[in-house]
C-alpha cells in the first residue's frame, strides 16, 4: 500500500512504480489487447491516490462521491456522475473532496495504439492530436458522461466484447478532440524533466539525510529554482514532499513487512520518536496502531 499525505490528508491506494521517476507500472496490458479495468474506492482515512503519471491515456466514471485531480499547476473537481479523460505522460494525484465520506470510481487504462496503429491515418488524425495536446485533463460533457458510464457496464464475457470496448473508448477520445479541434495548433506537452530527477533522487535517498541544496544539487540547479518547481508544479515545498514520501514509505513497510518501527523509521531517513509524531500527526494513529489496522 503506498499512502501519500499532504498536510492533514492521508492516501491508501496500491500502486506500481515503474521506476523511480513515479511512472505507474501496467504489467497486465498485454501487447495483443493493451487495457485494464481498476475499480477504485477510498474511504475517509483512504484520501486519494499518490504523485504519479503513466505513458497509458486514463478514462474515469465518479460512481459515488465526488474527487479532487490535481496535476501540476491544475486542479478539477469531479463530482459524482461525471467522468474525464487524463492525458498520458500527466503528473497527477487525486483526493476526496471534502464532505464525501467515503468515494468509489471505475476507471480505463489502455494505450494510445489500443484505438488505432501507430501511423494509421485515424491515429495520426484523431489520437495524436489529443496525446500532443496541452490539455492535461478533458471533462466530459454529459454527453460523454453517460457515454462513459455505459462504458462499464461491458462485460468480458459478452460477445464481441473487444470490439465493442475499443469502439466506445475511441468514441470518448473522439470528444476530447472536437474540444480541441477549434483551438490553434496544439503544442506537445512538456515535461519538467528537472522535478522528474529530483522526485527520483528523493526516492532513491529516502533514508539518507537531505537538504533542499542536496535535492537541488541531484539536478544542477539552484535552491530557488527546486522551491520553484516544486510551488509550481506541485504546490508544495520539497521538504514537506520529502516527509510525504517517507511517510509513504513507512507506511508500505509497516503494511508489507514485520520490521520493528524503530528500523522502519531509519529506512525513512527519520529517528524513532520523531517518525512516530510525525506519523500520528498525520495519520491519526501511532505506527504500531496502524500496522495492526492494517491487518484487522
Amino acid at each position: 500500500m503506498y499512502p501519500y499525505p499532504l498536510e492533514n490528508e492521508t492516501n491508501d491506494v496500491t500502486l506500481q512504480y515503474k521506476n523511480p521517476l513515479r511512472e505507474e507500472s501496467h504489467p497486465e496490458l498485454a501487447p495483443d489487447f493493451p487495457y485494464k479495468y481498476i475499480d477504485r474506492a477510498f474511504s475517509e482515512k483512504q484520501m486519494g491516490a499518490p504523485w504519479h503519471w503513466h505513458t497509458q491515456l486514463e478514462i474515469f466514471y465518479m460512481e459515488k462521491g465526488d474527487l479532487l485531480y490535481r496535476t501540476p499547476g491544475e486542479s478539477m473537481l469531479f463530482l459524482e456522475g461525471s467522468g474525464g479523460l487524463i492525458n498520458t505522460n500527466v503528473l497527477h494525484r487525486t483526493r476526496i473532496h471534502s464532505g464525501c465520506s467515503a468515494v468509489s470510481q471505475k476507471i480505463h487504462i489502455f494505450s494510445p495504439s489500443f484505438l488505432a496503429e501507430k501511423g494509421s491515418r485515424i491515429y495520426q488524425r484523431y489520437v495524436l492530436p489529443v496525446l500532443q495536446s496541452p490539455q492535461t485533463i478533458f471533462p466530459f460533457s454529459d454527453t460523454g458522461n453517460a457515454l462513459v458510464r455505459s462504458s462499464f457496464l461491458l462485460t468480458n464475457s459478452s460477445p464481441g466484447y473487444e470490439l465493442k470496448l475499443r469502439e466506445v473508448l475511441s468514441q470518448l477520445v473522439l470528444t476530447c478532440y472536437e474540444d480541441i479541434a477549434s483551438q490553434p495548433t496544439a503544442v506537445s506537452k512538456q515535461t519538467d524533466h528537472k522535478l522528474l530527477g529530483m522526485i527520483a533522487f528523493i526516492e532513491e535517498h529516502l533514508s539518507e539525510k537531505l537538504s533542499v541544496s542536496d535535492i537541488a544539487g541531484s539536478v544542477y540547479i539552484s535552491e530557488r529554482d527546486c522551491y520553484r518547481r516544486f510551488h509550481s508544479m506541485l504546490d508544495e515545498t520539497p521538504q514537506h514532499f520529502l516527509q510525504s514520501m517517507r511517510l509513504e514509505k513507512a507506511c508500505q513497510l509497516l503494511k508489507e513487512t514485520d520490521l520493528p518501527v524503530h528500523e522502519i523509521a531509519a529506512r525513512c531517513g527519520m529517528d524513532s520518536s520523531y517518525f512516530s509524531v510525525v506519523f500520528s500527526r498525520s495519520y491519526g494513529q501511532s505506527p504500531s496502531a496502524y500496522r495492526l489496522a492494517g491487518f484487522s
